[in-house]
Order: structure tokens, then sequence, then C-alpha cells
């Protein structure tokens, strides 16, 4: 790869990460947040993708793409099981004529108060736990396999904010269960597009033709 053609190619790697990363923190705008995030996402991968070429160490992409895989099982399988037990509360529900009652304890005084659960209920309940608790896992599996690659990246380019940005996305992602972890994220995010930006020239040198080849 000559010079000229070398420095462009970091020039685009700079332009898709940064644009992308920049793309992603759009998501939370209604309507129209998720498509930018899935182009953000894109972006993200084929600046991965050329980086990973140009520094000829494949583990970069890779394990960015095992990221987004996990990533995307973890977004899906949560409203799946969610909504499945959601769903089948319905045909319980009309095939018992038996609801659970719970009869408040009656005082003097007191009118006896009785609350009704449908039955199926808890299995609901018990399904948002299990969705809930795949999505976590799921979710720390794909950040520990971003921050191997944003590592990767930072040794390779020598841009510490790579693997800063990699770290907090892991724990980001083990925070989210008591939320504060999406904010950590969102700061990840914005690392991750000032590291894209602050990209040198040059982090590796090319390849040059053997007096051979001349």
């Amino acid at each position: 790869m000559s010079v000229t053609n070398y420095e462009a190619e970091i020039d685009s790697i700079r332009a898709f990460g940064g644009v992308g990363s920049i793309l992603m923190l759009l998501v939370m705008i209604p309507m129209v947040g998720w498509i930018l995030g899935i182009v953000g996402l894109i972006f993200l991968l084929i600046a991965l993708k050329k980086l990973s070429d140009v520094a000829k160490d494949e583990t970069i992409f890779r394990n960015a793409l095992i990221a987004v895989i996990l990533g995307v099982i973890a977004i899906v399988i949560a409203p799946l099981v969610i909504l499945s037990a959601f769903f089948g509360l319905f045909p319980t529900a009309i095939r018992s004529q038996e609801p659970i009652a719970i009869t408040g304890t009656s005082m003097p005084g007191i009118l006896q108060t009785q609350t009704t659960i449908p039955p199926g209920f808890f299995g609901l309940l018990a399904s948002i736990a299990i969705a809930l608790t795949a999505f976590w896992v799921f979710l720390i599996a794909s950040s520990y396999f971003l921050y191997k690659s944003y590592k990767s990246v930072s040794l390779q380019t020598g841009v510490g904010l790579f693997s800063t940005a990699g770290l907090l996305y892991l724990v980001g992602s083990i925070l989210t269960i008591v939320l504060v972890g999406l904010v950590v994220i969102l700061v990840a995010i914005v690392l991750q597009a000032v590291a894209f930006f602050s990209l040198p020239r040059s982090f590796k040198k090319p390849e040059t033709p053997s007096l051979n080849q001349v």
C-alpha cells in the first residue's frame, strides 16, 4: 500500500468511526433514533474492518463482530421472551375458571378487600425476570469482546482512548442492572468518537517495496 493510499485509508477510518459514533449517540431521538443507531453501528463496523486490515490484526474486527452479534441477541431475545409470556397469559386466563384470589385480613370497622390475580401472572413475572437476566448477560459478553477489540486498537494505534472507551462499555454494561450503566455507556460512545477523530495520520509504517522489487 502506497503512503498516499495508506493515509487516505486512515482518513476513511477516522470518518466512518467518528461519524458512526455520533449517529449511535442519536439513537435516543424519537421515531428515527433506532435507524440512525443502526447506520452508526454499520459505520463503526466498517471502520474497524478497515482498521483491522491496515493494522493486519484480524482480532480487531473479529472481536468487534462477535460483540455486535451478542448485542443483537441481547436486544432481540428479551422482548421475544416477554411478549411470548404476555400473550401466553390470555389463553391461560380463558381456560381457567378460578383465578387466584388474595383476601385481605378483616378488621373491625373495615370492609374486607379481595384482590384477584389472573392465572399465569406469576409466570409472566418469572419470564420478565429471565428475559432481563439474559439481556444483561449477553450485554456483558458483548461489551467484553468490544473491550478486547478496542484494547487491540489502542495497542496498534497508540490512542489510549480506545482502551478507555472499551473499559467503560464493559463497566457500563455491568451497571445497567441499576440503570447507571446507561450513562456510562453514553460516555463510552463519546470517548469512542473522540478516539476515532484522534487517530494519527500514520500509526504503523506502510509497506514499502524492497530493493529487489524496484
